[in-house]
């Protein structure tokens, strides 16, 4: 069974969190976590929207956008 459709407005606030299958690690190196940040800063330019706040994890991140 899917997820229910995500319901969107303007200005609304969203919570994104993303971990790992079985608890393995998503960051192995420091260059893992730049790469991270250089794919969600494009994301930021491409979508327009604004991170107010986000951290990565060994084996999840999360971002309040």
């Amino acid at each position: 069974m899917g997820r229910s459709v995500r319901i969107e407005y303007p200005e609304a606030l969203y919570h994104i969190i993303s971990g790992a299958n079985e608890k393995k690690r998503n960051f192995l190196t420091d260059e893992d976590c730049t790469k991270f940040l250089n794919i969600l800063r494009d994301d930021h330019d491409r979508y327009r929207i604004l991170v107010y706040a986000y951290v990565l994890l060994v084996n999840h991140y999360l971002y309040r956008a």
